[in-house]
């Protein structure tokens, strides 16, 4: 399914296959004798004819010619290879044409749907990755050179301890290990850097299964939660400590209490509780404003706080109520 062709260096046809029917219309016999100019297309000629030469210079050629016949749009693979005598001299080339159209088609089907893959995968605010079985990235998402100030040519190919660094590497090995044994795993890591604060990454592994059911890769999802995570954090510190003194407040203290008592069943050591208030708290209100009473009530929690041991507890329950644990 290819048309193969001798030529001389005048670049006549001194041979073809019955190929040339399909090809050019034109029977081995209507071709033989005749020049190239003259069964080619002037647009044809014109991509074939600078690889002649070469050819005559005795430089094998491979190219690819595009081209319109009877209507429709060709692609085609041509070889030309010298043919020498034994003084040297180039004394024709012979000449190998396979139609690659469908080739070409499908190259350029598979390059749309990537360019569209990239596309989709880039307008994503997460991490989108594909990592092979020697732990190295194959693909990666525009993503990760915002996330590692670093052009995808440097993180594309490199292992991933190589990209992320030591630390980061050892929070999820384990559960990349898991991926590529086969299980679906979902994470939460906390990765710790040298010139920043902690970053917190919510992530997804998938296996990647050939016919035989091996995993050959992991595809991999990661998104920086980090913002996510600081509220999160923030609202855990807040349902634990009263906004306005830092101390623990009423919920923090049950549970103290609760866990002192039982430490004092266990061991038979006592536990003393101090109930205390602010005299006169209300007329400071009333008469310099909520401010400065709030300003009392910082001043009171840090008298209160540097009056007791470190293991003790300092808790403000509402308004000017305070109490002390000490065991």
């Amino acid at each position: 399914p290819a048309l193969i062709a001798y030529l001389s260096a005048d670049e006549r046809y001194l041979f073809v296959n019955a190929r040339s029917e399909q090809m050019f219309g034109l029977a081995p016999e209507q071709m033989v004798g005749r020049q190239v100019a003259e069964v080619m297309s002037p647009a044809a000629y014109a991509q074939t004819a600078p690889h002649m030469e070469s050819a005559r210079q005795g430089n094998r050629a491979r190219f690819q010619r595009d081209l319109v016949r009877n209507g429709r749009r060709w692609s085609e693979l041509v070889e030309l290879i010298p043919d020498v005598d034994k003084r040297g001299n180039v004394v024709g080339f012979y000449g190998l044409v396979q139609d690659i159209t469908d080739l070409c088609a499908a190259r350029a089907k598979a390059e749309e749907s990537e360019h569209r893959l990239r596309s989709i995968t880039d307008n994503i605010p997460s991490m989108i990755a594909y990592i092979d079985r020697d732990r190295r990235y194959r693909f990666n998402s525009r993503f990760y050179e915002s996330w590692t100030g670093r052009p995808l040519a440097d993180i594309t190919g490199k292992h991933i301890r190589e990209v992320i660094g030591v630390d980061a590497y050892a929070a999820v090995h384990p559960n990349l290990e898991r991926a590529f044994a086969g299980e679906r795993v979902d994470f939460d890591v906390e990765v710790r850097q040298d010139t920043a604060d902690s970053r917190f990454v919510r992530g997804t592994y998938i296996p990647d299964f050939d016919a035989s059911g091996a995993v050959i890769g992991v595809y991999s999802s990661s998104t920086d939660v980090t913002p996510l995570k600081k509220i999160e954090l923030q609202l855990e510190r807040l349902a634990q400590q009263d906004t306005l003194t830092g101390l623990p407040n009423r919920h923090t203290f049950n549970d103290a209490i609760a866990m002192a008592l039982a430490r004092s069943q266990q061991t038979g050591m006592q536990v003393a509780l101090l109930f205390l208030d602010v005299d006169g708290f209300k007329q400071i209100n009333d008469t310099l404003g909520h401010a400065a009473g709030d300003d009392v009530l910082r001043e009171f929690a840090r008298r209160l706080t540097g009056a007791v041991r470190s293991t003790d507890v300092v808790a403000r329950l509402a308004g000017d109520e305070f109490v002390i644990i000490l065991e």
